[in-house]
């Protein structure tokens, strides 16, 4: 009796993965699109005092910290990337320093 449960509940479940989910009968999403779409390049419009208060939203007081720390830190991509670049020489002399010297 627990073979033929078995065997039962085995085909039901895998049945259950076999069907096919309902066709939506007004097409796919992207017909449904509107034709253009905006959206503002910044919410902030670029302002670094309008960016903390949009941080400031939710209410975080460390996140507000780090967010104006990053700002005063590298205010702009250009600075930042030269700041990775900057830590990545600084790695590669460290690891050559760590490495087997000749005397």
């Amino acid at each position: 009796m627990k073979r033929k449960f078995g065997v039962v509940l085995s085909v039901a479940l895998l049945s259950a993965c076999a069907t096919v989910p309902p066709v939506d009968p007004a097409g796919p999403v992207a017909d449904r699109l509107p034709p253009t779409w905006y959206a503002p390049v910044w919410p902030h419009g670029g302002s670094a005092v309008a960016l903390a208060d949009w941080w400031g939203r939710f209410e975080d007081p460390l996140l507000v910290k780090w967010i104006g720390l990053a700002q005063v830190q590298s205010p702009s991509v250009a600075a930042a990337r030269a700041q990775v670049f900057a830590a990545r020489a600084e790695r590669e002399t460290s690891d050559v320093l760590a490495g087997p010297q000749l005397a």
